[in-house]
């Protein structure tokens, strides 16, 4: 398999990369999104990892046309995420979205584009509550019998449920990164993890503020069964 990844390398033949839309991201990843691999993308809470993670990337694939997404939102509703694709698409204040009695005459055609931009993309947003990582690999497969999928994006992977004791929560979430990190072999995807970091490095001073490993909340374990992690700073 080595040989045949140089082979087709060389040739020209190798699969590309997904794109982020973010080159920096891209860079720290190794060229962007690669298939069959799990990345882990850690902040706190408040600090965008939804943003990140549905606007800035998932987004970005299906509008460029490089592919299907899969969003599995425990966290937020299908019309949250509908609404903020919208504010970020069509560059319009989320406030205003929120509030209609806000909404001035330039944000109508603004409006008006945006949803002509994403009514035509395969985004598909799941937000049903108490998803089990069963669960989530039955929904995905069936988007791919059905549909084709290049990218699934979890947010965020502490709020899917299992069968761990309150006392075991780090072995239950370590075994559910395992099962998704085994879902992205087998449907040959990038899957994209959100996760919380703890409160730790906050107390934390200069250079060793900057998120670790171990400050994966719930599980250092997510941190074993990934291909590429990366942190959102902190000020």
């Amino acid at each position: 398999m080595v040989v045949d990844r140089i082979d087709n390398d060389l040739s020209g033949r190798r699969v590309p990369h997904l794109s982020t839309g973010l080159l920096d991201l891209d860079r720290l990843i190794g060229g962007g999104l690669r298939r069959k691999s799990m990345v882990v993308i850690a902040g706190r809470p408040g600090e965008g990892k939804t943003t990140l993670g549905l606007q800035k990337i998932a987004q970005s694939i299906v509008l460029s046309g490089s592919g299907v997404g899969l969003v599995f939102s425990l966290e937020m509703t299908k019309e949250e995420l509908t609404t903020r694709g919208i504010a970020s698409v069509g560059s319009i204040d989320l406030r205003r979205l929120d509030d209609a009695a806000l909404l001035t005459d330039d944000d109508w055609p603004r409006i008006t584009a945006a949803v002509g931009k994403l009514n035509p993309v395969e985004l598909y947003l799941c937000d049903r509550p108490g998803l089990t990582v069963v669960r989530i690999r039955s929904i995905a497969r069936q988007v791919q019998r059905q549909h084709g999928l290049d990218v699934l994006v979890v947010d965020y992977i502490g709020l899917i449920a299992t069968s761990g004791r309150a006392g075991n929560r780090a072995e239950a979430i370590g075994a559910v990164s395992t099962s998704l990190k085994n879902l992205s072999k087998e449907l040959g995807i990038p899957v994209l993890v959100l996760a919380q970091l703890n409160r730790e490095s906050t107390k934390r001073t200069g250079k060793s503020r900057r998120p670790q490993a171990s400050d994966l909340r719930d599980s250092g374990q997510i941190e074993q069964a990934r291909d590429w992690k990366t942190s959102q700073k902190t000020s």
